[in-house]
């Protein structure tokens, strides 16, 4: 628990047993919820992998979504590393990064060709290098974060055209828009606590 929260807020709350101090109380809770957020994040997009998989098929699931949402983690992951954010702050991002790849892979691989999905993950993991190496500027990176929120946006609302279109949400999953939506709610609160950047948010 020493490694979770900062020395003197372990002191006051387990040493001293003063439970009741406001903000050791606030980290703390902060903390454990950033983690129980990671850890879900580890299975978020397994259930549309899964789904996807199976059926051997990306039907209403919209690639420029999926693209625009993996730009936006990985972006988010990158400036958190490069500022030195805890992990605690913006793990989930890594986890959802990993599995929107897959994702996204997943339906190049049954839309176009697995040559097009392999290219496609080499050149994802390439950007993951050059952005996180500090090969990118911190102030691209910036401008790179702002730009996060109007794409996830337009990414919804293609998803809901997508949806709307094919009059059906074929293979999207709900089980990973409902723990998205869990997630993405209690990050705010974590990255005010946490990171005080209000980019993040």
């Amino acid at each position: 628990m020493a490694k979770v929260v900062p020395e003197n807020c372990y002191k006051i709350l387990f040493m001293d047993t003063d439970i009741f101090n406001g903000y050791c109380l606030e980290i703390l809770l902060s903390k454990i919820l950033g983690i129980t957020i990671i850890i879900i994040s580890s299975i978020v997009k397994l259930p549309q992998i899964i789904k996807i998989w199976k059926s051997r098929s990306a039907k209403s699931v919209n690639f420029l979504t999926i693209l625009g949402n993996l730009f936006a983690v990985t972006i988010k992951g990158s400036y958190c590393f490069v500022q030195s954010f805890p992990i605690s702050s913006y793990g989930e991002v890594v986890m959802i990064g990993g599995q929107t790849m897959i994702l996204a892979a997943l339906i190049l691989h049954f839309n176009r060709s697995t040559y097009i999905s392999s290219i496609f993950v080499v050149l994802y993991f390439t950007m993951c290098y050059l952005f996180a190496s500090g090969f990118v500027p911190l102030n691209i990176l910036w401008y790179l974060q702002v730009l996060n929120m109007p794409i996830n946006t337009a990414g919804r609302l293609l998803q809901s055209y997508t949806i709307f279109k094919d009059k059906g949400t074929g293979q999207l999953s709900g089980t990973t828009c409902t723990m998205q939506l869990f997630i993405t709610s209690s990050r705010i609160y974590t990255s005010m606590l946490e990171t005080k950047d209000p980019l993040l948010l």
